[in-house]
């Protein structure tokens, strides 16, 4: 994949991912026991971990089937590193500041994975414009509504970014991190519910 054709995107738009396209018959598993897809999945979460939050989603969903993978999921991968391959001047920048503010982003979907209607949810924080902590997890509950699906990852985004703030706090370098950290959520639902309880403390985007 060295030299292969770069693409705009990791995942095309609406593309899911099922069991069923795993292998169905001996001929299949054995077509498949030839393809590295455990190492190249392996090295894509080495990359989103490190360097590449815009690759998170797509690379968790190919952790589903690290252990029965089909032709799709093969081709899903590949074209993550056709992105890679076009982005790989891509890279996360910093400024100095003396004030540091805690940024989040987080969305949900609800019921994304067809397999057993479980939701993933990711998120992304970011001090003085640079991106400091990322994930995109499939969440172990079950949703039974959009808005419940956003508040789970509303609790889960707050924690982390709790985390972060104390994290940078106990280094001691600057002061500043003790104000008020905003993360933005796009569901009305969930931030009407947040400013009755913390008000003037959640934004929408």
């Amino acid at each position: 994949m060295k030299s292969c054709k770069p693409c705009t995107s990791p995942i095309q738009k609406g593309e899911k991912f099922f069991k069923s396209q795993c292998p169905k018959d001996d001929d299949e598993t054995a077509k498949m026991e030839k393809v590295h897809f455990a190492s190249a999945v392996g090295s894509l979460i080495y990359a989103q971990v490190c360097t590449r939050p815009d690759i998170a989603f797509v690379v968790n969903v190919m952790e589903r089937y690290l252990s029965n993978p089909g032709l799709s999921h093969w081709k899903a991968a590949k074209r993550v590193m056709r992105y890679l391959q076009g982005t790989k001047d891509y890279m996360l920048t910093f400024r100095r500041s003396d004030c540091l503010e805690l940024t989040g982003y987080s969305d949900s979907d609800y019921g994304g994975c067809p397999d057993d209607f479980k939701s993933t949810f990711g998120c992304i924080f970011m001090l003085v414009e640079g991106v400091v902590s990322w994930k995109s997890v499939k969440k172990t509950l079950t949703a039974t509504s959009t808005m419940e699906a956003e508040y789970i990852a509303c609790y889960e985004d707050t924690r982390q970014a709790i985390w972060l703030k104390n994290f940078i706090s106990e280094l001691g370098v600057i002061e500043s991190i003790s104000k008020p950290f905003t993360i933005y959520y796009d569901n009305s639902v969930v931030i009407c519910s947040l400013v009755i309880i913390i008000p003037r403390k959640v934004k929408a985007f």
